[in-house]
């Protein structure tokens, strides 16, 4: 079987780090793997891929040129079938009206198009053209089939999925960016306005000097944190370390590992936190509370006095921190990579077949 992804390019998110990770193991069961980048851009997950030996076209046209649809329909008929991820991507690739099955997978449980009546009838259009419409969880699905008011035997769900082995052998490193003796929260994620990072911020305020606040990762809206952290006098506890190819290492260098968002799907880093060996603490929304499941510590959104609250009771309790550690762990049994290769390959064979 010949497959094509198509994602809009391998910058940072979770859809992103979802491709880099099942990529090379789909090819293992077998199956021969292509990856179409309609914008190219700097990214730690193309390495992974290209060290699997999958080829990787990119569109010569930018994100949203039009003549995108007749590239990917020229490329599209040399496979069996298009697994294509996040918007644009999916609108270009809903009008090709080539002959190759196409699926799509809903990484959101909304999105501002969905606020807006005018766009119901084209999305009805575009999420239609696809055989199947994969959900990363069933929050998402729900919602999604709610919009759209198709069949139920248009929908799949299948959950996102790490390589829990990468987290769990980690190692410890030092971060010298951090005085050797703090204590240590990070996160990881994009700084845009589906995450919460003011709030994470506006938590330093309430905690001790000896408590250190580790960003990683790069968005538009990173300088206005940065400037916001400086305003509120803890830019000496908040750290900004960019885009990391050590994520792991780090998420096991840290006391407590934080996931501030308004809203997710499945959200990757959850998961990879879930693994590390440390607390998890969340905002309690849709997409992060299916994850958490009282596994971890939330705090209501936008809350930062209750973001302090439950770092300070982590850290102030051996015993409970080490109970929410050892549920983490169990909570994330269910999140191997390797199950979610599984079943989207399933999924494939049961479109083929018809």
């Amino acid at each position: 079987m010949r497959l094509l992804y198509i994602i809009n390019s391998l910058g940072t998110g979770g859809a992103e780090k979802l491709i880099a990770d099942m990529l090379p193991l789909v090819k293992e069961q077998g199956f021969d793997v292509e990856l179409l980048l309609l914008r190219k851009v700097d990214s730690l997950f193309i390495k992974p891929i290209e060290d699997a030996g999958i080829k990787i076209h990119y569109s010569p046209f930018g994100l949203y040129s039009f003549k995108n649809i007749g590239f990917i329909k020229k490329l599209s008929k040399d496979f069996d079938l298009v697994h294509v991820h996040l918007f644009p991507a999916q609108y270009l690739a809903s009008v090709v009206f080539g002959k190759t099955p196409m699926i799509v997978t809903e990484h959101c449980t909304t999105n501002k198009r969905r606020s807006k009546a005018y766009y119901r009838p084209i999305e009805k259009f575009s999420y239609g053209r696809y055989k199947k419409i994969v959900s990363i969880s069933s929050k998402a699905d729900d919602s999604l089939k709610k919009w759209l008011g198709f069949p139920k035997d248009k929908f799949a769900v299948i959950e996102n999925g790490i390589n829990l082995e990468t987290f769990y052998n980690a190692k410890p490193k030092a971060i010298p960016e951090v005085p050797a003796d703090a204590k240590k929260i990070i996160m990881v994620g994009r700084f845009n306005a589906t995450k919460d990072h003011p709030t994470a911020i506006k938590a330093m305020t309430l905690l001790p000097n000896d408590i250190h606040l580790l960003l990683v990762g790069e968005g538009n809206l990173k300088q206005d944190c940065i400037a916001l952290a400086q305003t509120l006098k803890v830019d000496h506890k908040v750290h900004f370390l960019g885009l990391r190819s050590d994520v792991a290492e780090l998420l096991k260098s840290c006391d407590i590992n934080l996931i501030s968002s308004h809203s997710e799907g499945l959200s990757i880093s959850s998961l990879e936190c879930l693994a590390s060996g440390k607390p998890l603490i969340t905002s309690n929304v849709n997409g992060l509370r299916e994850i958490n499941q009282n596994a971890g510590l939330m705090f209501e959104d936008n809350n930062h006095e209750q973001l302090a609250d439950c770092v300070t009771q982590l850290l102030g309790d051996k015993t409970f921190y080490d109970q929410v550690v050892e549920r983490c762990l169990e909570r994330v049994k269910q999140y191997d990579i390797r199950k979610t290769v599984a079943e989207h390959i399933a999924v494939y064979n049961q479109i083929l077949a018809k």
